[in-house]
C-alpha cells in the first residue's frame, strides 16, 4: 500500500511513547492543505475498492460526511448512530460535536479492542429537527482496506430508523475543521445540503424515508457476548468456590491484623448491604452509601453491549423526583453515647438509582446519582431533605456501573472533586450554568465542580479505572488503579495513560504523550483501586503512608511514598489486614474524625464485573473500624456549633479530617472576623499551618491581590504553588501579579 496521507501510520503502535505531555494547540498545529474537493463515494465499502483508480494506495486519514434531514417528530429524542465496521479507527461528529470514538487515532494510535461496536449516542440538544443535520466520520487506516466498510448504518430513534447507506461525501487528508458546517446560517446550510442531495441522486442516504431499525447486528453481538460467559471460569466472577459466608462476628474473628492495630465491626446487614462508601459529617456521624441497585439501573432496557460489557440503554433515566425508583440509599449511623458503637440508624434518602457517593456542604448533601450530581438542601440540618434535589450536573455515562462517576470530595480550593472510571463516556452539562456548554470526554478522568460558581472542569484526563479520590496534606490529588501499580498522582491539566483502543482518545487531539502511574515496587497482585494517604496519629507509624484496599485479593496493604522526580514511587511495607474469608471485599477506606480508618466491605463471593449475569449477593455488607489497640472512642460532638475561632484552632489539628471539616465550615460561614488570625497563621505557623491558613483565607472569600502576593513570596514552596493555583482559578490577574508570576 502507499504512503499514509498524514504521518505516522505504519509502525506507530510499536513506538514507545515517552511519559511526557507535549501539547500543541489547534492554532499551532501544522495546517493541512484543503485543495482536494469532497467527492462522492459509496458507503459501506472500503475506499480502495469503491474508487481504486483514486484511492487504491490510500492509507492514513480520510473524512466522510453526509447531510440528513431529521424529522420534526424526533424532537427531544435521543438518537443513535450505528456503523457496522470501520477500518481501523474512527471518530464521529454530529453537527460538529463529537459523539464518540472507536479506537484511538494517531498520535496515540491503537486499534479498537472490542470486536463489537456500540452505537454512538446523540444528545437531543445537538439535533436540529426539521432541518438538515451534518454527520461526519473521521477514519484512520493503517493499511489494507480502509474506510466505513460494513453496515448496517442507521440513524435510530426508538423503533424508527433512517437508512444511511448510499453515496457519502469523502475527502482524503485530515483537518479537524471538516467536522463543522462550512457555513453558519440556516439558508446556507440548506443550500449546501440540497446540492449534495441532488448530486447523490437516487443513492442519497435516507432516500427511503423513515423505516424500521435493523437490530440484527446489535442482537448478534449481544448474543455472542452472552454465550461467551456461559461457564465463565474467571475466579472473581464465580460465586460457588469461595466457601460459605461467615456471620459478621465470625468474619471479624478471621482477620489477621498488623501488630499494634485492631478491628471493630461497626455496621452490618441487614442495616447495611452492598456498602460502597462511608463518609463522616461534622457531628461525627457515619453516612453509608449503599449501592444496592448494582449492577443494572432500574427502569432501563439494554439494547446491546460490546466485548467489554459496556451497555447501551434504551433511554437516559430522568432525575429525581420523577426518576425510576431504585434500591440505593444513604443511611446515617450515630454513636449517641460515645461508646464506639453506632447505635442508631436512619435513612436520609432512598429509592436512588446508581448512587455511588455522598458529600456534605453548602447547606445540604450532595449525592452522585449517575448520570446526575444532585444536591439535597437541608438548611435546618434535621436529616430530612427540604425538598426535591437540585440537579447540578448531568451527562455522566452509565455504560458500565462499576466505572460510573464516583468518590465526591471537597478539595482544599472548595471545589467538589470526583472521578469517572474507564469504561464510561460523558457529556457533562452544568445545569445551573447554561453558558458553559457541554464537556465531552471518553473514559477515565478526575473532574471538579465549583458548587457556587457552577463551573465544571476536567482536572486531569486518563488514568486507569479511577474509583477513588484522595488528597494528601499538601493538596495533591491521587486515585488508585485496576492494574498492579498502586495509584496515580494527578496533576492539573495532565494527560495520563489509558487503554487507547478500549477507552478512546484524549479530548485534545494534539496531545502527543502522557504520564504513567506511580512506579511500584512490591506485591504485583491486582488491584488497589482506592486508598487513603493516612493523615492522623491514631495508627502509630502510618502517617503519610498509603493504606490501600484490594477487593480482588481480599486484603489491605500499606505502601510508602518515595519522591521520584516530580512525582512519587510506591514501595509496599506490609499487608495490614488479611483473612482467609474470600467473601471479604474491601471497596473503600476513609478517615474518621477519631483518626481511625473505616472500611466498606462489599462482602460477596463474586467481585468482578466481567459477567453479564446478576449472581451477586445482595443481602450482605459490613463496615469495619481499623484502630490502634489503645483506641478511645470519641464523645458526641457537633463542629457546626463551634465558634469560628475554634474552627481556626482546628486548622492546627493533627488529624486531616478535623482540618478539612473546619475549612469547609469556615467556608460556609464566610466569617471574615477570623482573617487576622488566619494572616498570622499564614506568616508565623509551621509549614502545614501556613498552607491551611491560605486555603481557609480562600474559602472565606478573602483571597485578594495582597494575599496572592504574600503567597507567591512565601518561604514554603507549597504555599507559593497554591498561590499560583488559586490565581489560575480566577482566570485573570493584574499586571503586578503577572510580573510576580514571571519572576517565579
Amino acid at each position: 500500500m502507499g504512503k499514509a496521507l498524514i504521518a505516522p501510520a505504519r509502525g506507530w503502535r510499536t513506538q514507545r511513547l515517552l511519559p511526557l505531555v507535549l501539547v500543541l494547540t489547534a492554532a499551532t498545529a501544522p495546517a493541512k492543505a484543503e485543495s482536494d474537493p469532497w467527492q462522492l463515494l459509496p458507503v459501506p465499502a472500503a475506499w480502495e475498492t469503491a474508487a481504486p483508480e483514486r484511492f487504491a494506495d490510500l492509507d492514513g486519514f480520510a473524512w466522510y460526511r453526509l447531510f440528513v434531514r431529521v424529522p420534526e417528530a424526533w424532537r427531544d429524542v435521543r438518537l443513535l448512530l450505528t456503523i457496522g465496521r470501520t477500518d481501523n479507527v474512527d471518530e464521529a461528529f454530529f453537527n460538529g460535536q463529537k459523539i464518540g470514538a472507536y479506537g484511538s487515532p494517531p498520535p496515540l494510535y491503537q486499534s479498537p479492542s472490542s470486536g463489537f461496536r456500540r452505537p454512538y449516542v446523540i444528545d437531543p440538544a445537538l439535533v436540529r429537527p426539521g432541518e438538515y443535520n451534518l454527520i461526519t466520520v473521521r477514519v484512520y487506516d493503517d493499511g489494507e482496506a480502509g474506510g466505513i466498510v460494513e453496515g448496517p448504518i442507521q440513524l435510530i430513534a426508538g423503533d424508527e430508523a433512517i437508512e444511511l447507506s448510499g453515496l457519502w461525501q469523502f475527502r482524503p487528508g485530515d483537518n479537524l475543521r471538516w467536522k463543522d458546517w462550512p457555513v453558519d446560517d440556516a439558508p446556507a446550510r440548506g443550500a449546501l445540503a440540497t446540492a449534495y442531495v441532488s448530486a447523490a441522486g437516487e443513492l442519497v442516504p435516507g432516500r427511503a424515508g423513515i423505516g424500521t431499525v435493523d437490530r440484527s447486528a446489535l442482537l448478534a453481538a449481544q448474543q455472542v457476548v452472552l454465550d461467551r460467559y456461559e461457564g465463565n471460569t474467571n475466579p472473581h466472577a464465580s460465586s460457588t468456590d469461595k466457601g460459605e459466608p461467615s456471620s459478621p462476628r465470625k468474619a471479624l474473628d478471621r482477620f489477621k491484623v498488623a501488630n499494634g492495630l485492631a478491628m471493630d465491626l461497626v455496621a452490618h446487614e441487614p442495616e447495611v448491604t452492598q456498602p460502597l462508601e462511608v463518609k463522616f459529617d461534622e457531628r461525627g456521624r457515619m453516612w453509608v452509601t449503599q449501592y444496592r441497585q448494582y449492577p443494572d439501573p432500574a427502569g432501563l432496557k439494554v439494547i446491546t453491549f460490546d466485548d467489554h460489557l459496556r451497555k447501551i440503554f434504551d433511554r437516559d433515566p430522568p432525575p429525581p423526583p420523577n426518576h425510576f425508583r431504585g434500591k440505593d440509599k444513604v443511611t446515617i449511623h450515630e454513636d449517641t453515647n460515645g461508646d464506639g458503637r453506632f447505635d442508631t440508624v436512619k435513612t436520609f434518602v432512598d429509592q436512588l438509582n446508581i448512587a455511588t457517593s455522598v458529600l456534605h456542604g453548602e447547606g445540604g448533601v450532595w449525592v452522585m446519582n449517575t448520570p446526575y450530581l444532585l444536591f439535597y438542601p437541608d438548611r435546618d440540618h434535621d436529616d430530612v431533605p427540604d425538598g426535591d434535589p437540585i440537579v447540578h450536573l448531568s451527562g455522566f455515562g452509565l455504560e458500565d456501573t462499576h466505572s460510573v462517576a464516583n468518590s465526591l470530595k471537597f478539595g482544599p480550593d472548595g471545589w467538589i472533586y470526583g472521578a469517572q472510571g474507564s469504561t464510561c463516556t460523558a457529556r457533562v452539562k452544568a445545569e445551573l450554568n447554561p453558558d458553559q456548554g457541554v464537556t465531552p470526554f471518553l473514559g477515565q478522568a478526575i473532574w471538579r465542580y465549583h458548587p457556587t460558581k457552577h463551573i465544571f472542569e476536567l482536572f486531569a484526563e486518563g488514568g486507569f479505572n479511577s474509583f477513588g479520590v484522595d488528597f494528601d496534606d499538601k493538596g495533591r490529588v491521587y486515585s488508585g488503579t485496576n492494574v498492579s501499580e498502586r495509584g496515580v498522582h494527578f496533576v492539573q491539566g495532565g494527560y495520563f495513560q489509558k487503554g487507547w483502543g478500549k477507552h478512546g482518545p484524549l479530548t485534545n487531539p494534539f496531545a502527543y504523550g502522557y504520564f504513567n502511574a506511580m512506579p511500584h515496587s512490591g506485591d504485583q497482585t491486582r488491584l488497589t483501586h482506592q486508598f487513603v494517604i493516612y493523615g492522623a496519629d491514631e495508627l502509630p507509624g502510618y502517617r503519610g503512608k498509603l493504606i490501600c484496599v484490594n477487593s480482588l485479593a481480599s486484603w489491605i496493604i500499606t505502601t510508602r511514598l518515595e519522591p521520584w522526580g516530580s512525582t512519587y514511587r510506591t514501595v509496599d511495607l506490609e499487608k495490614t489486614i488479611e483473612t482467609d474469608d474470600r467473601w471479604f471485599r474491601p471497596v473503600h477506606i476513609e478517615h474518621g474524625p477519631d483518626g481511625a480508618l473505616y472500611i466498606s466491605d462489599w462482602y460477596d463471593a463474586r467481585i468482578t464485573h466481567l459477567d453479564p449475569r446478576d449472581n451477586w449477593d445482595h443481602e450482605r455488607g459490613r463496615v469495619y473500624r481499623l484502630r490502634s489497640e489503645g483506641y478511645q472512642p470519641f464523645k458526641p460532638f457537633n463542629l457546626r456549633k463551634a465558634s469560628s475561632d475554634e474552627l481556626v484552632s482546628l486548622l492546627s489539628h493533627e488529624n486531616r479530617w478535623q482540618r478539612e471539616t473546619a475549612r469547609r465550615l469556615l467556608g460556609a460561614r464566610r466569617d471574615r472576623s477570623v482573617l487576622p488570625r488566619l494572616r498570622t497563621l499564614l506568616r508565623e505557623g509551621d509549614a502545614q499551618e501556613n498552607l491551611e491558613a491560605l486555603w481557609a483565607i480562600d474559602r472565606i472569600g478573602a483571597f485578594d491581590e495582597a494575599h496572592a502576593l504574600e503567597a507567591l513570596g512565601h518561604r514554603d514552596p507549597h504555599v507559593r504553588l497554591w498561590g499560583a493555583r488559586l490565581l489560575g482559578d480566577e482566570g485573570q490577574v493584574s499586571s503586578t501579579i503577572a510580573a510576580r508570576l514571571v519572576e517565579l
